[in-house]
């Protein structure tokens, strides 16, 4: 099989790894294409629940103390974006700090030191269960949840990722969790990768000059902008 890398902001495809993508002029974007096979996807059988379930279910929210009045899903999918430097990582961080329970980031845009230590510091965040970690694609991330079972998991960022709609569908209905991760944006403004990222995540973010508003929610009655 031939081996085709991708871009994850553009998806342009390229035969071979490039330091930068000349359709879009991202650096460091351009992946190796993942190829997996279709039971990988999905680890257990597709949920089958009673509309009972389902309506009891969508009432629940989780809160995060750092931001209280931001309605999230205890088990769902949140996605912020914004161009660089808007903030979305230091939110990220910030929303994680102040889930009660385990948490897991999984930092694949700037590894486990420099910036991951800088802003722990800054941000004041020494928990034992706050974890850092930079697993090497679904199996292992899959492997982590498996292991820690966090109440709240985020992937700075999935853009940069191999991970799939599916793939982060599958982890939250799997392991019932909040699965927060960051995105980049394009060259018009708007959230770069997957439309179909955008369809299936439960509350949308947009950030700008570290302020936050919401652009998409399943829930009501909850902030709609903020800061970071």
């Amino acid at each position: 099989m031939e081996a085709l890398f991708d871009c994850a902001k553009c998806a342009a495809v390229y035969g071979e790894r490039v330091g930068w993508c000349t359709a879009c002029g991202g650096f460091g974007t351009v992946l190796p294409r993942a190829y997996r096979p279709a039971e990988t996807l999905w680890g257990s059988p597709a949920p089958c629940v009673s509309a009972r379930h389902l309506l009891a279910g969508s009432a629940r929210t989780l809160t995060s103390s750092s931001y209280p009045d931001l309605r999230l899903p205890p088990a769902g999918l949140v996605l912020l974006f914004g161009a660089p430097g808007a903030g979305k990582s230091t939110m990220l961080f910030k929303l994680l700090d102040g889930v009660a329970g385990t948490v897991l980031l999984s930092s694949l845009e700037e590894g486990l030191a420099g910036t991951v230590v800088d802003r722990l510091k800054r941000l004041e965040i020494h928990r034992d269960d706050f974890l850092v970690s930079r697993p090497g694609g679904l199996v292992e991330l899959d492997a982590l949840l498996r292991q820690r079972a966090p109440v709240a998991v985020g992937i700075d960022s999935v853009s940069v990722s191999t991970l799939q709609a599916d793939d982060l569908v599958r982890l939250v209905s799997d392991f019932a969790v909040l699965l927060v991760g960051t995105m980049h944006v394009n060259s018009q403004g708007a959230a770069a990768g997957q439309t179909a990222l955008l369809h299936a995540a439960d509350v949308v973010l947009e950030l700008d000059a570290m302020n936050w508003r919401t652009v998409k929610t399943r829930f009501s009655g909850g902030v709609d902008r903020g800061e970071v």
